[in-house]
């Protein structure tokens, strides 16, 4: 085999090999809505932050003083982003948050099972029902109620 045969030969495998690839983490987070994306990464790193003791979770919880009078902004963003320390409970929400449609449910009787009724169990389930009613608004109740057409009610920026 001459070096142009021999070249011709790799370029074939190296084809091949790319369409038997099999999809990895990288496509996997790819697949993931931008804004979800950013938002889970930013839970992740947050959690980091926390676990190495570089910030304190004192300084992430939202609080109409601190934020309005002291000027400190990040607080509005911040309280969204911690669910503790990097432990099994912030892969559990992070899992939810990225790839499950019905699991808010189980999230929340987690929850309720870790902490009985309290403000982590009704944040959970203020997200569920906030999440349920852009679902109806959104795609439901076009499609099923008032637009023959299926025109959604609501329409999200398109950077999201």
């Amino acid at each position: 085999m001459d070096r142009p045969d021999r070249e011709r030969a790799d370029e074939q495998r190296q084809r091949q090999q790319a369409e038997i690839r099999i999809p990895g983490i990288e496509s996997w987070i790819r697949d993931i809505p931008p804004i979800t994306r950013t938002w889970a990464f930013a839970c992740v790193a947050v959690g980091i932050a926390i676990q190495c003791e570089f910030i304190a979770p004192v300084q992430l919880y939202f609080s109409w003083k601190t934020v309005f009078q002291d000027g400190q902004f990040w607080r509005i963003f911040t309280n969204f982003m911690y669910f503790g320390n990097f432990s099994f409970d912030l892969a559990y929400h992070l899992f939810f948050i990225v790839s499950a449609q019905y699991l808010p449910f189980c999230l929340i009787g987690l929850s309720w099972a870790m902490y009985g009724i309290k403000s982590e169990t009704m944040g959970d389930a203020v997200g569920l029902i906030a999440g349920h009613l852009y679902y109806t608004i959104q795609d439901a109740w076009p499609r099923e109620m008032t637009h023959p057409t299926g025109k959604p009610i609501l329409v999200a920026p398109r950077w999201m």
